[in-house]
């Protein structure tokens, strides 16, 4: 391969670790996955006032039912930052702010986990519903 081969490689690895994909590099045309141990090396945990819960129902016009850890069922607004970037479907986990007034009526997804992250979380102990 000359100069501008590795070049063009190196740029198409860039642009795919940059999008987030879930392909680290590839060698002739053949990708090579990034195992669940790579995947779930750092997850996002609750700060200060966040709570994870799981979608129960989605509403429309970018508001679902979440149940959450604490107990309470929560209409939850997808951001607007996430908004086009994240599909959110029923059964997945994420992470929960509650707003300030009504904060236990009402919330703002602001995280969604991949389902590796789920798994480890349920494993742990740290994602169990009652």
């Amino acid at each position: 391969m000359n100069k501008n081969a590795y070049t063009i490689r190196f740029i198409n690895i860039l642009q795919n670790w940059k999008t987030g994909g879930n392909f680290i590099a590839w060698t002739s045309r053949k990708f090579i996955p990034i195992s669940e141990e790579e995947q779930i090396s750092r997850i996002r945990m609750p700060k200060n006032d966040e709570v994870i819960g799981v979608i129960e129902q989605r509403m429309g016009f970018g508001k679902m039912s979440v149940q959450c850890l604490d107990n309470n069922t929560r209409l939850c607004r997808v951001r607007t930052k996430k908004k086009g970037k994240t599909w959110i479907i029923e059964g997945d986990v994420v992470l929960v702010k509650p707003w300030e007034l009504q904060s236990h009526i009402r919330g703002d997804i602001i995280f969604k986990y991949t389902k590796a992250q789920s798994n480890w979380l349920r494993r742990k102990g740290i994602l169990d519903f009652e």
